[in-house]
């Protein structure tokens, strides 16, 4: 998906699950023998001793090394417990993935929810109220209501427009929520 490919904990775990998937191949190759070839020159200048004249001597000798690992549990071991860093990583990628995931769900969860809340107020609470308040002034002009309810009213009518706004900020909040972890820019449909 857009976020586990822009996520940038996902891309630490996926190179730190490369670089554990690197040192179990070194691992593995601990427990081969080792073969070591070697040339080594040497110079050496002498007196002889019968003419008393110097002597070069070139001297060449090959070298090999062969070591034997003789630590078959210990290298066992090791193997295994880098196989297990592989492992633990690559759990941890998915504890990452499905935390996004969720991340997402319910980011888009409360985004959609807000929207309804803000079409609802929009589109049905508020012309509701407008019109109580209207009826409400006509009312009190015509001596048939007190004060306190043209009042009570116009408060209905602020609360509704409130909460809509509200709805609006949260629908706000919720897309950018979803771009931070996304990595993309979305557009809104709380203005629609």
């Amino acid at each position: 998906s857009i976020a586990e490919r822009n996520s940038p904990s996902l891309s630490s775990i996926s190179k730190q699950i490369e670089s554990r998937q690197a040192e179990v191949s070194v691992v593995k190759k601990m427990s081969y023998p080792e073969l070591m070839l070697g040339i080594e020159y040497e110079r050496a200048t002498l007196l002889n001793d019968m003419t008393f004249e110097e002597e070069t001597m070139n001297e060449y000798m090959l070298t090999v090394q062969l070591s034997l690992p003789i630590w078959f549990g210990k290298n066992r071991a090791m193997r295994d417990a880098a196989r297990a860093r592989v492992r633990m990583s690559e759990f941890m990628h998915q504890e990452e993935r499905n935390e996004i995931a969720s991340m997402i769900a319910m980011a888009n969860f409360e985004y959609v929810d807000a929207l309804r809340k803000l079409r609802l107020y929009q589109y049905g609470l508020i012309p509701k109220a407008k019109e109580a308040l209207d009826v409400s002034i006509t009312s009190y002009q015509s001596g048939q209501i007190d004060f306190l309810m043209l009042l009570d009213a116009q408060r209905q009518l602020f609360d509704f427009e409130l909460t809509a706004e509200r709805a609006k900020v949260d629908a706000a909040t919720k897309i950018a929520e979803l771009e931070m972890i996304t990595g993309t820019r979305l557009e809104s449909n709380s203005n629609k």
